[in-house]
């Protein structure tokens, strides 16, 4: 039986929730996910605990937030006027909106307004907006129930 690593797809259920129980993210009671190893679907920590699994096996982890999604970074907490986020806005700006910046290399992050007062605001108001990954520093309950393993074709460029 063919065990999880590279050139490898694998067919598997899935539950991710936080320490709180609460699922954040589950293939339970649907269809399962397909994917190839090394394919980043999934972060390369939550990946790395499936190596050796083969079809049948079930395991649960518990993933060290800083481990996960990485660590929180205050660097990554930055403040702008609100007059320059406005037009980048398709709705009026709030607590939990998530609005996409293009960094200098025409990649797209996205950032979430945090620290908004109830109303409108001035168009000098600093907004704070945090590009952490939602689920950047949190503890997190990882269970699998791998389906299926199966090798995939390396792909070789002859030049």
């Amino acid at each position: 039986m063919l065990a999880i690593g590279p050139n490898t797809e694998i067919t598997m259920h899935f539950s991710l929730a936080l320490a709180t129980g609460e699922v954040i993210d589950s293939t339970i009671n649907a269809k399962p996910g397909t994917f190839n190893f090394g394919d980043e679907t999934l972060p390369e920590t939550f990946e790395k605990l499936l190596v050796g699994l083969k079809a049948g096996d079930r395991r649960s982890y518990l993933v060290n937030g800083d481990k996960g999604f990485g660590p929180r970074r205050d660097e990554n907490i930055q403040r702008f006027k609100a007059e320059k986020l406005r037009p980048m806005a398709d709705e009026p700006l709030a607590n939990g909106l998530t609005i996409l910046f293009e960094d200098a290399s025409g990649q797209y992050i996205s950032g979430v307004i945090s620290n908004l007062p109830e109303g409108d605001v001035a168009d000098d108001y600093l907004v704070t907006v945090d590009f952490n990954h939602p689920l950047a520093g949190r503890d997190l309950h990882f269970s699998v129930e791998i389906i299926d393993v199966k090798a995939v074709a390396q792909t070789v460029s002859i030049q």
